[in-house]
């Protein structure tokens, strides 16, 4: 019997919680290549950025920012943005979670850490 994905995101989650990050990536590319859902392509991100690969992980974070309506996958791609210097796309990220949570805490910290004109 075959895992659903639901099970195979909570397997890969707590995998990366114990910091097997290398060894969950190549799980969650395939799943993501497969599933084109906000969860994994969110927990991909997670996994890139944890890697510390900011750049690799802007693309599956603007997608799952597209497919949820959660703030979580959009604080990620905020920081991801502001990892490699996207300093005005990081600003409109973070501006769009306050505007919709204006006490979001991740998006405050991107705020603060925003280099000053």
């Amino acid at each position: 019997m075959s895992r659903t994905i639901h099970q195979q995101l909570a397997e890969l989650r707590q995998r990366l919680q114990e910091g097997q990050v290398e060894q969950v990536r190549q799980p969650l590319e395939t799943l993501a290549a497969d599933h084109a859902d906000a969860a994994v392509l969110q927990m991909l991100g997670e996994c890139y950025l944890a890697l510390n690969l900011p750049q690799r992980a802007i693309l599956p974070l603007a997608a799952a920012t597209g497919l949820s309506d959660d703030t979580a996958p959009a604080a990620l791609l905020a920081r991801a943005l502001l990892e490699v210097g996207r300093w005005d796309e990081a600003l409109l990220a973070a501006q769009r979670i306050l505007r919709r949570q204006p006490r979001n805490r991740e998006a405050l910290r991107i705020m603060q850490q925003l280099p000053r004109e």
